[in-house]
């Protein structure tokens, strides 16, 4: 669908799913065909390596079709995790 459709969704706020971080990545890695997706909110949800591997691609589309938002709120997660996300934002992403 989002092959046909790359316009479709702009954000998705996930609460409380039980989702594990490599099925998270591969939503995340599905959001990247959205050219218009710009936000992305996950509350309560499991954020690892998989998932920051996935949404980094997306922080760093240029200006115009890039993530605005990207929110972690009580996701199990850990620091290399931080680490990495905070590294890929101070190279140059417009998050």
């Amino acid at each position: 669908m989002f092959n046909e459709f790359p316009f479709v969704l702009e954000s998705v706020n996930l609460n409380r799913n039980g989702i594990k971080d490599k099925d998270m990545a591969d939503l995340i890695n599905s959001f990247s065909k959205l050219s218009r997706f710009s936000s992305l909110v996950l509350k309560h949800n499991e954020f690892m390596f998989d998932s920051v591997n996935a949404i980094c691609p997306i922080m760093n589309r240029p200006l115009g079709n890039n993530l605005e938002e990207l929110r972690l709120v009580s996701c199990k997660t850990c620091p290399g995790v931080i680490d990495q996300l905070l590294d890929n934002l101070m190279e140059g992403c417009y998050l």
